[in-house]
């Protein structure tokens, strides 16, 4: 990317991008080549540090940015929602919805790393516009509940816990090793977080797994 494009995009400076744009129009097409989709593009950075007019900017210019991604695989709405920028995930979305499904290479979409950082006003953005999101699992089998637990987001989780259904929805999700979300807080010693989750079914079956395992390292030994 161009050293003056990238600046502009870190400080939010419209005129420095219009004026760039007048001395080379194909300076955003450049920007988003195949060969550039390695790094960055000015919409990922904007998007990252928060500057929501410079990013509404750059998708009335260019809307296909929305879905450029990095050699992560991460797309702007992925870093505005890890940062916490509520206003530029609305933007985003605006633009281009579906770009809320779009996976970096470990399955995690927007809506998990908004989990994953403890961002509860872009949950909210997210998942008021599209519910079904908290069902979408990462390449390992987590979903939004099993990452904020991971994180000890404690907020996060009183959010998900409080959407629609959110109780039937997370509790008995399990990951790719069989862990639900009171396996992982007892696990983490987060006792708050196994009152909230509690329920006796899962607690049995806690029991159980704790029991089977014991079991199984005398049965070893």
């Amino acid at each position: 990317m161009d050293q003056r494009l990238s600046e502009a995009a870190r400080t939010g400076d419209r005129e420095a991008l219009l004026e760039l744009l007048r001395e080379d129009p194909l300076l955003l097409d450049r920007a988003t080549t195949m060969d550039d989709c390695a790094s960055d593009t000015p919409l990922h950075v904007s998007a990252m540090v928060g500057h929501v007019d410079f990013v509404r900017e750059l998708l009335r210019l260019k809307p296909s940015l929305a879905r450029a991604r990095d050699r992560h695989g991460f797309g702007p709405l992925h870093l505005a929602s890890a940062a916490g920028h509520a206003h530029v995930v609305t933007e985003l979305l605006a633009v281009d919805g579906g770009s809320c499904d779009l996976k970096d290479r470990y399955g995690r979409t927007a809506v998990h790393w908004a989990a994953i950082k403890g961002r509860v006003r872009v949950l909210d953005t997210l998942m008021s516009v599209r519910p079904d999101l908290g069902l979408t699992v990462t390449a390992f089998g987590e979903t939004v509940m099993h990452l904020a637990v991971k994180g000890g987001h404690y907020e996060a989780v009183k959010y998900l816990l409080a959407t629609r259904g959110g109780r039937e929805r997370f509790l008995k999700a399990k990951d790719d090793d069989g862990n639900t979300v009171l396996h992982l807080a007892v696990a983490r010693k987060q006792y708050q977080v196994g009152h909230w989750t509690w329920s006796p079914i899962l607690f049995l079956e806690l029991c159980y797994t704790q029991f089977f395992l014991q079991f199984q390292m005398l049965h070893l030994m």
